[in-house]
């Protein structure tokens, strides 16, 4: 009598089990959503806590809006080794265990493997595949030294072919930049517009390019924790609304946010002020609470009446006013000036009307046109 009822038991504690699981998919089609970054670059020796600190936060931010599927494309782990301890600690004290996680190896962590998890819920995507995640068809292309991602994706041609379909991969965007980044400098399995007319994705989900860049139906979402000075401002990851194929980026809270800024620098009485006003309008956009997170690096340039001075009040300015200490400020680009009256207005209406120009490279090209100017002003070195 006592086995029947155990039986019974068992019996109805699976079909409840079954019958909520299944709930929760069939709630899943009516407002299905996919959380997506990339290049987290977690490190096991506990010299980066940022990086595991987005981390969480990615999966509070995922936990609140009943997110249950997260794709990392690529340099989930900084370097490539065994000790996989920084992410399923962080999945196991988060509770996560609903959470889905596809892993894909980058250039980083190229050699992962799946037998290096012991959490049923993070899978390891070793080899180019197709997936079906919510009845859309995806192709998950982890990197591989020496191939490009066309050539990985023209393996699956047939399958594709006609189909709308999902790339996510890890790799640079060969119309976007050949030089890489301060942090990884080269072209890693490149993605070509050729590849893109050719094998014709809905959507690519991207990894390996730190800066956030959206593209026609190409996203990398970028690092969700600035990894050095480079890495400017706010952080974010991506969230695809699987139904209508929606993607939106999601802000995330990190513990630093970096800030990088060239200033120009025009001789007058007010040269602080000057200054001042441009660090203002940088700052404009942040919350009090984040700009005691900022991390800035100056980079003067351009002629000053006292360059020693100027540099020494901007550092009392930016304490007093934003309460930031240890900022970088490079001024070797800034040269002496005469104070010569006729040269100062024509230094300003020279800046004024450069101002009005656009370069459309988010200002390097008029930069080194203000450069110029100044130089054939006031004189002295390139």
């Amino acid at each position: 009598m006592e086995g029947n009822l155990v039986n019974v038991f068992l019996l109805y504690y699976i079909i409840n089990s079954y019958s909520t699981r299944a709930q929760v998919c069939q709630q899943g089609r009516g407002n299905m959503q996919i959380a997506f970054t990339a290049d987290t670059h977690l490190a096991s020796d506990q010299k980066h806590p940022e990086r595991e600190n987005a981390l969480r936060e990615i999966l509070k931010v995922i936990a609140d809006q009943n997110i249950q599927i997260l794709i990392i494309a690529g340099d989930c782990f900084d370097r490539d080794f065994t000790n996989i301890l920084p992410l399923e600690v962080i999945v196991k004290e988060t509770k996560s265990d609903d959470l889905m996680i596809y892993l894909l190896p980058g250039n980083h962590d190229e050699s992962i493997k799946q037998s290096f998890f012991s959490l049923s819920n993070i899978r390891v995507i070793e080899t180019t595949s197709i997936e079906i995640i919510a009845g859309k068809k995806f192709l998950f292309v982890p990197y591989k030294n020496g191939r490009s991602m066309g050539e990985e994706i023209g393996r699956f041609e047939n399958e594709l072919k006609g189909e709308s379909w999902i790339l996510v991969g890890h790799g640079d965007l060969s119309s976007y930049s050949a030089a890489g980044t301060q942090y990884e400098p080269g072209m890693y399995m490149p993605l070509s517009k050729r590849d893109l007319n050719l094998f014709k994705p809905s959507l690519c989900l991207m990894g390996h390019i730190h800066k956030p860049i959206q593209e026609k139906n190409i996203y990398y979402p970028g690092s969700p924790c600035g990894l050095d000075i480079t890495e400017c401002g706010r952080r974010r990851i991506a969230i695809l609304d699987i139904d209508n194929m929606q993607l939106k980026s999601q802000t995330i809270e990190t513990e630093v946010i970096f800030l990088n800024e060239s200033i120009l620098i025009t001789p007058s009485d007010d040269e602080i002020q000057q200054v001042g006003k441009e660090i203002d309008h940088l700052f404009e956009p942040y919350y009090p609470a984040e700009i005691s997170k900022i991390k800035l690096r100056l980079n003067l340039f351009g002629y000053s009446f006292n360059r020693s001075t100027l540099v020494k009040n901007l550092e009392v300015f930016l304490k007093e006013k934003y309460g930031l200490k240890n900022c970088e400020i490079f001024s070797d680009e800034v040269q002496p000036a005469n104070e010569d009256f006729v040269r100062q207005q024509i230094s300003e209406k020279t800046i004024n009307f450069i101002n009005e120009l656009d370069f459309g490279d988010g200002g390097e090209k008029k930069n080194q046109v203000m450069k110029e100017a100044l130089k054939l002003i006031f004189g002295g070195r390139s």
